[in-house]
C-alpha cells in the first residue's frame, strides 16, 4: 500500500473527544487543549485518529504517535518509519494521506465566498484570470497550491512561488516539478493531492466514527 487516503466527517461526541485526547502523546494533548477554537480542536483530533488508523494498517503499534515531531516552520514528521503524511481539515471534513513512496501533500476546502481577488499575492495573473470571481475555481487553485507546499515542506510562505499549469496537473516550485490530482470528496468540498510522480488519482476511503474508534490504543 504505497499510498493511503482517508476521509471522515466532522462529528465527535464530547465524551469521545476526552477519550481521544487522553490517548494522545502528552505534548500533542497539551497543544490541542491550548487551542481556543473548539471546532478546530475536534477536527484535529479526528485527523490524529485517521493517521493512527493508517499507521495501524501498516503494522505500526498504537504508541507510534509518540514519535510525532513538529519541527519549527516545517511539516510534522514521523522519524524512522520511511513514511510521509499530510493532513488537512475544514468545516465538515477531515482528510489524511499516508505515503511509503515519497512525499505527498493534501488539502481540502469548503468553498465559500472567497475569490481570487482576495488572495492576489498568492496567484499569478494567469491564475487570477482563470479563476475570475468563481469561488469554486479559486478553491481548485488554492487546494492545488497548498497541497504542493505541504508535500514540499515549504509551508504557506511558499504559496506565491508555486506556478500551476492551469490546464494540466503539473506545477513548479523552486525548480521542482510536482503533480496534482483532484480527489473525490463530495459536492460540498474540493480537495487535491500533490506528489512528485504523475500517477492516477486515488479515491479516498471514507471512515466512520466506529472505524476510527477501532484504532484505539
Amino acid at each position: 500500500m504505497p499510498i493511503s487516503l482517508m476521509i471522515a466527517e466532522v462529528f465527535l461526541p464530547e465524551k469521545l473527544q476526552l477519550e481521544w485526547l487522553d490517548a494522545l502523546p502528552e505534548a500533542r494533548r497539551s497543544q490541542l487543549l491550548g487551542w481556543p477554537d473548539r471546532r478546530a480542536r475536534q477536527r484535529s483530533l479526528i485527523a490524529s485518529r485517521l493517521l493512527l488508523e493508517g499507521l495501524r494498517r501498516l503494522g505500526h503499534p498504537p504508541d507510534v504517535l509518540a514519535s510525532l515531531h513538529y519541527p519549527a516552520r516545517a511539516k510534522p514528521r514521523l522519524p524512522g518509519l520511511g513514511l510521509d503524511f499530510s493532513i488537512s481539515h475544514c468545516e465538515g471534513l477531515v482528510l489524511c494521506g499516508l505515503s511509503a513512496s515519497g512525499p505527498l501533500g493534501v488539502d481540502v476546502e469548503a468553498p465559500g465566498s472567497c475569490t481570487a481577488s482576495v488572495f492576489r499575492r498568492y496567484l499569478s495573473e494567469a491564475e487570477r484570470a482563470w479563476a475570475g470571481d468563481d469561488p469554486n475555481r479559486f478553491a481548485r487553485l488554492w487546494t492545488r497550491k497548498e497541497a504542493i507546499v505541504k508535500a514540499d515542506g515549504t509551508g504557506l510562505a511558499g504559496l506565491h512561488r508555486v506556478v500551476l499549469d492551469i490546464d494540466g496537473r503539473s506545477a513548479q516550485l523552486d525548480g521542482q516539478t510536482w503533480h496534482t490530482a483532484a480527489l473525490e470528496v463530495g459536492s460540498q468540498h474540493i480537495a487535491h493531492l500533490a506528489r512528485q510522480t504523475p500517477e492516477p488519482p486515488i479515491p479516498p476511503e471514507s471512515l466512520s466514527l466506529s472505524q476510527l474508534r477501532a484504532a484505539s490504543p
